[in-house]
């Protein structure tokens, strides 16, 4: 908890006079009506205001009565001169000025209005993924599956053209988004997914740079090393991803602590659920588990590599969608709901009970999620059907061209057994791995197609071997091994006039008659006492799956027992 503590130091406010100055602030603004004239926009109604910034809806007036509908984030004037603040404001907007993707929130403009920084972003109309789950959980509503798989494979997309996106001089970016959690996935009506705040986002665009003892993003979507404060590269965005499908699919948190401290600290430890996925084909669990490896060198390395996997699963499956059916889902779940919602830091950044997902509000209101620092960056509007359409993408045919070539091919075995643990040998291109099932291998190198072997060691001592094939086409590698549950060996023992039976380690001093007494394969002594004239006897028996071993034990001038089949 210490570690977690110093993690979440960071957040702590630098401003001692914080609240003073926000509540002078607020005061200062309660002339402002709107509508208001703020430049070439006219802010038309206030969404949320949080301790960096606010977020107005607003219209842009252009030439000839042209208009368009935008949200413009501004710096609260109190940080117009504030070189942090202001530095957060231009980071954000230079993130997203080089991110134009159809699966990222776009930025129109970074401006200024006498004093005042802004930023002028996309209006998104749906909802985002977290009201989404929400919907799921609280009316059991049921997630098709191919709309969590197109969802998360839109996701990755977005991350993917990040990650890999250049400065004009042809250089790497290095984004890393590290906020990715559902508040920041939106879905408009259209059926489009698209990836917002970059606020907290890494990479060379920034004019300062988080220290390294730093912790930014959700707690419950962080990665393990971003959970410990250390640097973090693009599988941090992965990480979070593997925690968004899992939760979609499971409709529950994956890390849900009773405070955030304690939500860190099973982040950090990254331990799945025993039960984790097991109602989900093997295929879908391997890549699961692959994006929610505890090490960084064990997960995906790339948005790319794990959108190849969960395609082929996809399309393998039959579950192809595209945004038109997604759309039409959206708007049959929400029909008739007239939802504003925004990102806005009204709430701390330590969440409260009431915003997790058994206490939920109602869902007819008007709900800010908290956003870190006040970084708010878009706000989404869920309304009837609008008159607008969008184009319709194929699942498949929208691929980015770079994820289909150039990415090194990375392969993983996942191998479970049922009825209960079993041990096993792993050998693949001369690696040779001891291991217990449930067992999930990653990061294996299938640049061709190679040959692995494994065997296994039943329980009773059986060996049972299995060879597979990994390469390009098929990276992955996932096996169930059901083993048939052996029948326990019955036990019966009697005694004339009667007696005590006794099986150390099993039984002790049962009245006779034991009828059936049920045993694994394996050696046991049979003792029975007679106590009125402390007469033992025993035997030693041999009990197999599915027999039947008969005692009969007699105290008279001579005690005895005889044991039968």
């Amino acid at each position: 908890m210490q570690r977690a503590e110093q993690a979440l130091s960071p957040y702590r406010t630098h401003h001692p006079t914080f609240l003073k100055v926000l509540a002078r602030n607020l005061l200062s603004q309660r002339g402002m009506q709107l509508p208001y004239s703020f430049g070439r926009y006219i802010l038309t109604k206030k969404i949320a205001q949080g301790g960096m910034a606010e977020i107005f809806k607003a219209k842009y007036q252009g030439e000839s009565g042209f208009s368009k509908e935008v949200v413009i984030k501004r710096l609260l004037p109190i940080w117009s001169d504030n070189p942090d603040f202001t530095n957060m404001l231009v980071d954000e907007a230079k993130a997203l000025v080089h991110l134009s993707h159809p699966n990222i929130v776009q930025v129109f403009e970074l401006g200024k209005d006498q004093k005042t920084f802004f930023i002028s972003m996309e209006w998104v109309e749906g909802v985002d993924l977290r009201r989404l789950f929400l919907k799921a959980t609280q009316e059991n509503i049921e997630i098709p599956l191919k709309y969590t798989l197109f969802i998360v494979g839109e996701i990755l997309k977005a991350l993917d053209f990040a990650h890999h996106k250049k400065n004009p001089n042809g250089n790497l970016l290095h984004i890393v988004h590290r906020d990715i959690s559902p508040q920041n996935i939106l879905l408009s009506l259209e059926g489009e997914v698209k990836v917002a705040d970059f606020g907290i986002a890494k990479g060379h665009h920034r004019s300062h740079e988080t220290t390294q003892a730093q912790v930014k993003g959700k707690y419950a979507y962080m990665s393990p090393e971003q959970a410990r404060g250390e640097m973090v590269d693009a599988r941090a965005d992965i990480y979070a991803v593997g925690i968004l499908l899992y939760e979609l699919l499971e409709k529950r948190r994956l890390f849900d602590g009773v405070n955030d401290l304690a939500t860190l600290e099973q982040v950090r430890e990254s331990r799945l659920p025993s039960d984790c996925l097991q109602q989900w084909p093997g295929a879908l669990r391997a890549i699961v588990l692959k994006a929610l490896q505890r090490k960084a060198n064990d997960r995906y390395q790339t948005a790319g590599e794990f959108l190849k996997d969960l395609l082929r699963f996809t399309t393998q499956s039959n579950l192809l969608t595209n945004a038109l059916e997604l759309s039409l889902t959206l708007k049959e779940v929400f029909e008739g709901e007239l939802v504003e919602e925004g990102m806005s830091d009204e709430h701390s950044v330590n969440r409260t009970q009431s915003e997790k997902i058994r206490n939920v509000k109602p869902i007819r209101y008007v709900w800010r999620s908290a956003a870190l620092l006040g970084l708010v960056l878009t706000v989404i509007v869920l309304i009837k059907p609008p008159q607008k359409t969008s184009a319709i993408a194929s699942f498949v045919d929208t691929i980015q061209p770079s994820l289909l070539k150039g990415i090194p091919f990375k392969g993983s075995v996942t191998i479970d057994a049922r009825p209960s643990t079993v041990s096993g040998v792993l050998e693949f291109d001369g690696l040779q791995k001891n291991f217990k099932t449930p067992f999930h291998l990653a990061n294996l190198n299938v640049d061709e197609e190679k040959q692995g072997l494994i065997q296994l060691t039943t329980a009773e001592g059986k060996i049972i071997s299995e060879k597979f094939v990994l390469g390009p086409k098929n990276p992955t590698w996932v096996k169930t091994f059901y083993f048939e549950t052996p029948k326990p060996g019955q036990l019966k023992v009697s005694a004339r006039p009667w007696g005590q039976v006794y099986v150390p380690g099993v039984l002790e001093g049962k009245e006779t008659p034991v009828s059936s007494l049920s045993l694994k394969d394996g050696s046991y002594v049979v003792r029975v006492h007679y106590p009125p004239t402390n007469q033992w006897v025993e035997k030693t028996i041999q009990i197999a799956s599915g027999s039947q071993v008969i005692c009969q034990a007699d105290f008279g001038t001579s005690a005895q027992m005889t044991c039968r089949k």
